[in-house]
C-alpha cells in the first residue's frame, strides 16, 4: 500500500530539490509508519526521530492523506500539552455477541422473533 506525499513541488528551490532527491526514502518512510500504525501502535514524532530514525513529518503527511490516521495531544501531570499522538481508528471485526445481537434486533424489526436456543450443560449423575 503506497502512501503519496503531501505535496509535490515546495515554496523554494532548495527544499524543491531535496524533496526530489528523497522522495522514495521518504513514502518508504511513510509505509513503515504506516504498517507500525497498522499493529495498533499509537506513535509520536519524538516517538519516531528516537526510536526508528524517521522523521516525525511523516506522521502529518499519514494524517493529511488517511481518513482512518486519528490525532489528539497528550497532556503531562500539570495538564499540559505534552505533544500529539497519531494512531489508526480501525474499527474491530464483530464478535459472536455482537453478530447474536444484531440478528435479535434485525428479527424485532421485521416482526419474525425466532428465539434462538441456548443449551446448557446438565449434570446427569447427581
Amino acid at each position: 500500500m503506497e502512501t503519496q506525499l503531501l505535496h509535490e513541488h515546495e515554496n523554494n528551490e532548495k527544499s524543491l530539490c531535496h524533496l526530489k532527491d528523497n522522495g522514495k526514502k521518504f513514502s518508504r518512510h511513510c509505509n513503515i509508519v504506516l504498517s507500525l500504525m497498522y499493529q495498533g501502535r499509537k506513535l509520536t514524532a519524538r516517538q519516531l526521530e528516537r526510536e526508528f530514525n524517521i522523521d516525525g513529518r511523516r506522521l502529518r503527511d499519514i494524517y493529511a492523506n488517511r481518513k482512518e490516521c486519528k490525532r489528539e495531544w497528550t497532556y503531562n501531570a500539570e495538564g499540559g500539552t505534552n505533544e500529539m499522538q497519531y494512531w489508526l481508528d480501525i474499527p474491530k471485526p464483530p464478535t459472536k455477541d455482537d453478530l447474536q445481537q444484531w440478528f435479535r434486533e434485525y428479527q424485532e424489526e421485521q416482526g419474525q422473533v425466532i428465539s434462538i436456543y441456548k443449551y446448557q450443560q446438565q449434570d446427569l449423575f447427581q
